[in-house]
């Protein structure tokens, strides 16, 4: 048991890469492969052992402290590699939900990490990547928020841009693009991406490798 919570402990920096390029493969809506799973053996399975099926998990709101691992990767490639992801909790249980009923090990390793029982239901595997991408979406946008309130006054004076010079009717562009500009450092994105439409644009930020709408 210790040997495997070794693997779901803070990645290194390559497997880190390895996990983002995961993150926009789900946002993308392209699921990791696995052997074919029949959604109806998984129900019956579930109606075998006496564990609720689900058509739709409600919004996710995994517990975070664990005892063991790393709740990043628990959420993240572990969950997609597994098939089965915490999504929230009740009366001091773990709620998760799984693809692989039998998948025995998972659910022991689950208890260890957050050293309580869990409680299981069954979902067709889509929605397991559906979950991830959910949890792994709001995970980003609290780091990126998080880093966006530490960010000094020294870094926001350097963003400044001069609109001194500019034409009345350009310094209102000027001013737009220097608060894109700045919001996008805030949050360390890498590329920002404009798309224009016939009477509107749509901008998104790339972090870490995967696209989020502004």
């Amino acid at each position: 048991m210790e040997e495997e919570i070794k693997e779901i402990n803070p990645a290194s920096k390559e497997e880190e890469e390895l996990a983002n390029q995961e993150i926009e493969q789900v946002n993308g809506s392209q699921a990791p492969q696995h052997e074919e799973l029949k959604l109806s053996d998984i129900k019956e399975l579930a109606q075998i052992l006496n564990i609720p099926y689900l058509e739709s998990l409600p919004e996710p709101q995994p517990p975070k402290n664990v005892v063991k691992g790393d709740f990043d990767r628990i959420v993240g490639s572990w969950a997609r590699q597994n098939l089965t992801v915490p999504f929230g909790e009740e009366n001091g249980t773990v709620l998760v939900a799984t693809a692989r009923l039998n998948n025995i090990d998972a659910f022991e390793l689950l208890e260890a990490c957050y050293g309580r029982p869990i409680s299981l239901v069954a979902v067709a595997p889509e929605k397991i990547y559906e979950t991830v991408n959910k949890i792994r979406s709001r995970l980003m946008t609290d780091k990126a928020s998080s880093l966006e309130s530490k960010q000094d006054e020294e870094e926001r004076e350097d963003l400044k841009i001069d609109v001194t010079d500019a034409e009345d009717e350009d310094a209102p562009i000027i001013r737009y693009l220097n608060t894109l500009i700045f919001k996008a450092n805030s949050q360390r994105a890498s590329d920002i991406h404009i798309e224009p439409y016939e009477d509107k644009f749509k901008v998104r930020f790339r972090i870490d490798g995967v696209l989020y709408d502004v």
